[in-house]
């Protein structure tokens, strides 16, 4: 089975559940209880696991430059307009494909395969933002690179992992804080 007809089975399963919610009309109950409970957990682990398919797949998109066709003027654009999203959120989408591809792919792939949760897998992106980070990232057998964030996204909350993520990127280039702080003042004073 390819991504095409695993998708569409994935839309006919989707359908029908909307189906189901629909039959029960307005303010109606499809679900009770710890049904309801399960089935919004499993909704919103699902989405997170499309989004990232959807991650994924932009660096074969873009490579292929089959969405130009369609007019847009960017991939990013591209991506809000078949994806419905405001255009920062397509960006960010289509950045932390490129990262997942360039940098952490271990992190794309847990992300895929719901191990971790599609936001804390874009934090992990968000931190290869300078050579130096990316570095640490991909240092083969280092205790604080990829694996280290990938095991600490499976057991922190979103929130508390975001604050890991951020004293990790300070401490794998302690310069990079530094450097934005001096250029923010100049550009202030200019």
């Amino acid at each position: 089975m390819g991504v095409g007809s695993a998708l569409a089975a994935v839309q006919v399963a989707v359908d029908a559940v909307a189906a189901v919610l629909a039959a029960a009309g307005p303010g109606g109950r499809a679900v009770e209880g710890q049904g309801a409970v399960e089935a919004v957990a499993a909704a919103l682990r699902l989405a997170g696991r499309l989004e990232a398919v959807a991650a994924a797949l932009l660096p074969v998109v873009e490579a292929d430059g089959l969405w130009a066709v369609a007019g847009a003027r960017s991939l990013a654009g591209w991506v809000g307009e078949v994806g419905r999203v405001p255009h920062a959120r397509a960006a960010a989408l289509v950045r932390t494909g490129r990262v997942w591809q360039e940098v952490v792919p271990a992190t794309g792939r847990a992300a895929v395969a719901g191990d971790i949760g599609v936001e804390a897998a874009r934090v992990i992106a968000s931190a290869a933002t300078t050579p130096a980070r990316v570095a640490a990232l991909q240092e083969a057998g280092s205790v604080a690179g990829e694996g280290f964030l990938l095991a600490q996204a499976r057991v922190q909350p979103v929130g508390s992992f975001r604050r890991l993520v951020s004293r990790w990127s300070a401490a794998a280039d302690p310069e990079a804080d530094e450097r934005g702080f001096r250029e923010a003042q100049e550009r202030q004073f200019v």
